[in-house]
């Protein structure tokens, strides 16, 4: 028999039985005696629950993320975390019965010092807002829950920060990633892909991910290539990519897909000591794609590269003055338009 049923966690929820099993965590229904009602509870295997530190972080996200409760989004579906990476989960079940889920990926670096590859001073302004893809995804969530909205929707937020400590990651590293790719740290203020990765291999092997759009504020090189008007896209899928067209249009948002490349492009993040390094020689924005794409397991995916739209020094036709909100109502709108039938734009 399992031990932790017939358990009472923190004298409020007493477990009843196992629904679920997954790598990290197993799902239980219990009965929160306080308030009289069943609920769901995500028990982290004890490999993953001895750090105090780690339940602590656990207990804080979970109450943030209970602040976007609505009908619709499952008030908390989990906390979880890949080596030193937090993970957010979300996710709203608008069609039960469908084995179909879209994963939205938000890279969520709360602040991101270019760890020992360190910015300079005037670089690190503004860089609060290296979670502009978290944003995003949290806002569309709610967005999706509020025109409740037939589809099934899993939201991924890899939530971290990028600083120097004695266990930062350094140049010349090797990282074991969730997928088991081992990854070659060339520069460490490539941070946000490495979170990103974790965080697509959880969406599929964890939450059952079918469709995968990621969202991050990720390279310098998108902002050279665009501007700071039109976000670059990148994808392994035409038929995707159509519904990410349509729906910037309907969204008033400018988008510009770039190349992922073909073969000539194959040795972009070339390693040879790792099975990939998280940085390559040239190409940046789509160096940065590539590595994506060789954590989506042939799954559908788009990456939006939201790094020159998610804040603007000034009202623009399209965003206001600060924080823009940029790849918000885009997501809304693509999930609005795979929730029926599609005809090619």
């Amino acid at each position: 028999m399992d031990k932790n049923i017939g358990k009472k966690l923190d004298g409020r929820y007493e477990i009843t039985e196992l629904i679920g099993e997954g790598g990290m965590a197993d799902v239980y229904k219990a009965v929160d005696v306080v308030d009289n009602k069943t609920v769901a509870v995500k028990i982290l295997k004890k490999e993953f629950a001895e750090s105090e530190e780690f339940l602590r972080r656990f207990r804080n996200e979970s109450k943030a993320i209970a602040v976007l409760s609505h009908p619709n989004i499952v008030k908390i579906y989990d906390v979880g975390f890949s080596e030193k990476i937090q993970f957010i989960v979300m996710e709203y079940n608008g069609r039960v019965t469908d084995d179909e889920k879209i994963a939205l990926i938000g890279k969520g670096l709360c602040f991101d010092s270019g760890g020992y590859n360190l910015k300079p001073g005037n670089a690190m302004k503004g860089m609060h807002g290296d979670m502009g893809g978290a944003a995003a995804v949290i806002a569309a969530m709610g967005a999706i829950a509020e025109a409740k909205l037939g589809i099934n929707v899993t939201a991924v937020i890899p939530a971290c920060e990028n600083m120097i400590s004695g266990k930062a990651m350094k140049p010349g590293d090797i990282v074991k990633s969730m997928n088991g790719k081992y990854i070659e740290v060339v520069n460490t203020d490539a941070e946000g892909r490495m979170a990103l990765v974790d965080a697509i291999t959880y969406a599929i092997r964890e939450c059952g991910a079918t469709t995968l759009i990621d969202v991050a504020t990720l390279t310098g090189a998108c902002v050279v290539a665009l501007g700071d008007r039109y976000t670059g896209a990148f994808s392994n899928s035409d038929e995707l990519m159509s519904k990410i067209v349509q729906a910037s249009i309907l969204a008033g948002e400018n988008i510009w897909r770039l190349p992922m490349g073909d073969e000539e492009y194959d040795n972009l993040n070339a390693s040879t000591v790792a099975d990939i390094a998280n940085c390559g020689k040239k190409c940046g924005a789509t160096a940065a794609a590539r590595f994506l794409g060789e954590f989506v397991e042939k799954k559908p995916w788009v990456h939006l590269d939201i790094a020159g739209t998610s804040e603007s020094d000034e009202d623009t036709e399209i965003y206001s003055k600060g924080g823009t909100g940029a790849a918000t109502m885009l997501l809304y709108e693509v999930v609005k338009l795979m929730e029926k039938p599609y005809k090619s734009y």
